[in-house]
């Protein structure tokens, strides 16, 4: 094997397929990066047996073949080349040379053939969508998920395929964040699936940064991939029924809470500073003049914010995590927000003012 390439393409590819390197495996060669050369490109493969990512690149290849490299040799190597061309050659004896400027170096690589294949994807459903919508839809539910590995199902986020929506849906029991975004065509076919949210971490750091315009996502009775131009994420899904998710999200709402989303963001960021000695409890009192935010802290002290809104129904005064509060509010792109009540111990619900796309859940925390 043997191929010619600018550095920078290599190390860009490098530092996205390693995302998927295991850092905890027994198997020594899923600590390294499937590197392949055919025809006019180079494909980068990492695996953990989970979950994979694959990167194309345009390359001169000069004899094909290929390569398994430890990922943390081959990325601090090519990282720290100069900005010239690369020169990646294979022996018999499964050494990798690499040549740049004045720089060589020589590192003992593991077959290729050694190296576990994605699992080949069977039919299912297909659909795209546009990258940016799927960064919304991942950025807007993932963090939502448990990290809670005693309950994997709720490590995952519920992905719906309809004809023409695609629907995100989390929760780690304490909130809810759904999320819907039109696709650019009809799917193949309805499916659902329950994606891992670390995996969905991953593929939000790639769509920020990748150049195509359209994601393709497939899914197929066990797997997930999505592809993103000359990238593709590779998913086992998590087995199991997602919980009823309906019957979470409040059908209506008796007392309603309609106020800037800055202003409110503002607000319970500085309360938060208080409320952290105390679980992060902020308490919330809508009365008819105002919405006033108060936090208690026996170490600190307290915090008092007062926030012009339009309230509807009420009196009320109920509880919320800060933190979790303000994840919302991070996420919404809109001039107002709405908070739906129904009473101090029932569960609100945080919608942006003007759309009907976006509907995050949150349970009360217990007044003293």
């Amino acid at each position: 094997m043997k191929i010619r390439c600018a550095r920078d393409q290599l190390y860009e590819a490098i530092q996205t397929v390693q995302r998927a390197v295991s850092g905890r495996s027994t198997l020594p060669i899923l600590n390294n990066i499937l590197l392949e050369a055919q025809g006019d490109g180079l494909s980068l493969t990492a695996y953990d047996l989970e979950f994979g990512i694959e990167c194309r690149v345009e390359v001169t290849v000069d004899a094909e073949g290929g390569i398994t490299i430890p990922a943390r040799i081959l990325a601090e190597v090519v990282g720290a080349l100069p900005d010239a061309e690369i020169t990646l050659t294979v022996d018999d004896q499964q050494v990798v040379g690499i040549r740049c400027g004045t720089s060589t170096y020589s590192i003992h690589g593991l077959p290729a053939e050694e190296f576990p294949r994605l699992p080949i994807l069977g039919t299912g459903a297909t659909a795209d969508i546009a990258r940016n919508d799927l960064r919304t839809l991942i950025r807007s539910t993932a963090f939502a998920s448990s990290v809670d590995e005693t309950r994997p199902i709720l490590t995952g986020v519920l992905t719906i395929l309809d004809t023409d929506a695609l629907t995100m849906i989390a929760t780690d029991t304490h909130r809810l964040a759904w999320r819907r975004a039109a696709l650019n065509a009809a799917a193949s076919e309805p499916a659902s699936a329950i994606v891992p949210g670390r995996v969905y971490g991953e593929i939000l750091r790639i769509v920020g940064s990748s150049d195509a315009d359209t994601a393709t996502i497939q899914i197929c009775e066990s797997q997930a991939q999505f592809r993103l131009g000359t990238v593709s994420v590779q998913s086992r899904l998590i087995d199991g029924e997602f919980p009823n998710w309906q019957r979470v999200v409040p059908a209506q709402q008796t007392i309603s809470v309609a106020t800037e989303l800055e202003v409110l963001r503002q607000a319970i960021r500085r309360a938060s500073i208080v409320a952290r000695e105390d679980a992060n409890k902020v308490i919330f009192a809508a009365e008819a003049d105002g919405l006033t935010i108060t936090a208690d802290s026996q170490e600190i002290g307290s915090a008092r914010e007062e926030v012009a809104a339009t309230i509807e129904g009420g009196p009320i005064r109920i509880g919320f995590n800060a933190r979790y509060f303000l994840d919302a509010l991070n996420v919404i792109d809109a001039e107002e927000v709405q908070l739906g009540l129904n009473g101090p111990v029932e569960s609100g619900i945080i919608t942006p003012v003007g759309s009907d796309d976006y509907r995050y859940v949150l349970m009360p925390m217990q007044l003293s």
